[in-house]
């Protein structure tokens, strides 16, 4: 399963012949995509260089919401956890609106913050079945990027307690992926963030990326009994290889394994209808997902 440790700034930082960024230029109409994972260096020099400099763009305002959020569950506990014990000040409470505040902005102000154009999804009535209750993952959220003239994906985890095993390091996993949809995958990042919130950029084994998405495989780190992915967040930059799905609906799923007791996750992949990967030892690993859709006119 294991094949080799990439640092996360691989996928971000794409090695350029001169650091100055040319004229951006995101017509890629007479270049022939493949489906699945593009090899950058194959594009444009000018699409090269706009797209590293949007991906460590865009990683950035991820990384920045996903460190808020982290924050907001930490306060979050931290009260509940004062009020059990009869000790809650206003201040707790402040503190906490503030983040909020701060989350809400970055949220609804993509366009502003990172150049992002969020276009409008929808949830199922019914989500897919998630067989642990553990941990939540958000709904994929996608976005419209006009410099690099292509897509964003993005969604995260967050786990509902601390120190659900004990203190031993295991690999987890996280993908995004477009159901039914074959699409071009440019690139693609995470930030993984502690139970305090401190942020990580976690090494990860070389991605699992297909026709329809991507998944990544990386260790969960122990410190004493926290962990370096409590929450995280993750993203891809991608085209529909058929061109823009006019008259369909598009659903979009995430998912986010967790592994312990010296488990691995066996063959991790995207299939056309799901994710999949076994355990090597069923009773010691689980998964929780979500879901979203956009209907194309």
């Amino acid at each position: 399963m294991i094949k080799k440790l990439l640092s996360s700034a691989f996928v971000l930082a794409i090695m350029l012949p001169s650091p100055a960024l040319a004229k951006e230029d995101s017509n890629l109409d007479n270049f022939n995509l493949p489906v699945g994972n593009v090899d950058i260096t194959e594009l444009p020099l000018e699409y090269q260089e706009t797209l590293a400099k949007r991906t460590k763009e865009v990683d950035k305002y991820f990384e920045e919401i996903g460190k808020l959020r982290a924050e907001i569950n930490f306060k979050e506990s931290e009260i509940k956890n004062q009020r059990e014990q009869g000790y809650v000040t206003a201040n707790m409470f402040s503190n906490l609106d503030a983040l909020n505040d701060q989350l809400e902005y970055f949220e609804n102000n993509s366009l502003e913050m990172a150049g992002l154009e969020k276009i409008g999804t929808q949830e199922p009535q019914i989500q897919p079945f998630s067989n642990n209750n553990q941990a939540d993952v958000s709904p994929p959220t996608i976005y419209y990027d006009a410099d690099t003239n292509s897509y964003v994906l993005s969604s995260g985890w967050k786990w509902n307690t601390i120190n659900p095993d004990n203190n031993n390091s295991y690999y987890d996993a996280f993908g995004i992926r477009v159901n039914q949809e074959p699409v071009s995958v440019f690139s693609y990042g995470i930030s993984t963030y502690d139970y305090y919130g401190n942020s990580y950029k976690p090494a990860f084994t070389e991605p699992e990326s297909s026709t329809y998405g991507y998944m990544l495989t990386f260790e969960d780190k122990a410190i004493g009994r926290n962990y370096t992915a409590h929450s995280g967040t993750s993203f891809m930059f991608f085209k529909y290889y058929n061109g823009i799905p006019n008259g369909k609906t598009v659903n979009f799923n995430s998912e986010y394994v967790h592994t312990y007791e010296k488990t691995t996750l066996n063959n991790p992949g995207v299939g056309i209808n799901s994710f999949f990967g076994t355990f090597s030892s069923k009773e010691s690993g689980w998964r929780a997902k979500n879901s979203s859709f956009k209907t194309y006119q």
